[in-house]
């Protein structure tokens, strides 16, 4: 079989990073950023959607 598949490529001691604040919602409101370690790779359909660097799209 030739399917494309989801999956999540990760390192075994994977977590989150200290979160860290921004206040670009509408109306001013605020956001909090937590960026994912260890994480090397989001993959949607077979297309890697997000990578170390961020989102691929």
């Amino acid at each position: 079989m030739d399917l494309p598949a989801d999956f999540l490529l990760f390192e075994q001691t994977a977590w989150v990073s200290v979160h860290r604040g921004g206040w670009d919602l509408p109306g001013g409101g605020r956001r909090t950023i937590r960026r994912p370690v260890g994480v090397h790779g989001v993959y949607v359909n077979g297309v890697e959607v997000y990578g170390e660097n961020g989102y691929a799209l």
